[in-house]
């Protein structure tokens, strides 16, 4: 008989990677259409918004987690960083190493690794700065706080994390249900669930509050995070709008966190 408390811990099964296909980044990921209008060389708001956060300096040592496409590996290199990516999903190593290929011509390069985020392929303390971009909402609490505790030890002391997630848990719960009955009184249906309304929706299964996120960052070991609100979709006058209180609580998406080891 196994001795109380010896109870083997169930085996984290992430989500299927090959569910991330070449239409997940090339026609519905946040940011595709300029990825492809501009064969990579600019980045979309949201991802504009991450990378001004993070202050990248010449002779920097950065880590994309879970790195996509590829634009903040671009971008890092053209601060004269040297940028790492890593992402488990073949199809995002593809299309970034595409880009890397495109952008060597004029000596622009970046590394990559296909490798889960939980089990980061690099030494401790190698890095100045990660990024985790829309990474956080598809790992399962268990799978975060060990990629975050993953994150912790690749980075100099000192050194920064920069975090980007949407959507906000307190839209889902109180902005969307306000937002489709406005809808409804125009004739226009939206699904119950709000992950019902996007390409993949069901790929998010960890959405975030502030205080949520900001929990899971100190419990990672990083020293007072900042977290905060601040929307980056839609018109600028849409954008002023939610953000005053009460309705930035409930109305604003995009949750940004900084914190540092």
């Amino acid at each position: 008989m196994m001795e109380p408390g010896n109870t083997p811990k169930r085996e984290l099964k992430p989500i299927d990677s090959t569910l991330y296909d070449q239409a997940y980044y090339l026609e519905h990921m946040e940011g595709a259409g300029v990825f492809t209008q501009s064969h990579g060389q600019q980045m979309s708001r949201r991802l504009e918004v991450t990378f001004d956060l993070a202050q990248i300096q010449p002779g920097e040592k950065v880590l994309d987690v879970a790195c996509g496409r590829g634009e903040i590996l671009l971008q890092s290199a053209r601060f004269q960083a040297a940028a790492f990516g890593v992402d488990y999903a073949s199809v995002s190593i593809q299309i970034a190493n595409s880009l890397r290929r495109k952008m060597a011509e004029v000596d622009l390069g970046f590394e990559l690794a296909q490798a889960n985020v939980r089990q980061i392929p690099f030494a401790s303390n190698s890095f100045d700065c990660a990024l985790a971009t829309d990474i956080v909402e598809h790992l399962y609490p268990p799978e975060l706080a060990e990629t975050l505790h993953e994150v912790w030890r690749v980075l100099r002391p000192g050194g920064r994390l920069i975090v980007h997630t949407v959507p906000n848990a307190d839209y889902y719960r109180w902005g969307y249900p306000l937002y489709r009955f406005l809808n409804r009184l125009v004739g226009k249906k939206l699904p119950v669930n709000p992950r019902d309304r996007n390409y993949l929706g069901e790929v998010h299964v960890n959405e975030q509050t502030p205080r949520a996120l900001r929990k899971a960052l100190k419990e990672a070991g990083f020293v007072e995070p900042k977290v905060w609100l601040n929307a980056v979709a839609g018109s600028w006058l849409y954008r002023q709008a939610i953000s005053f209180y009460p309705w930035r609580w409930v109305l604003v998406n995009d949750i940004f966190a900084i914190a540092v080891k």
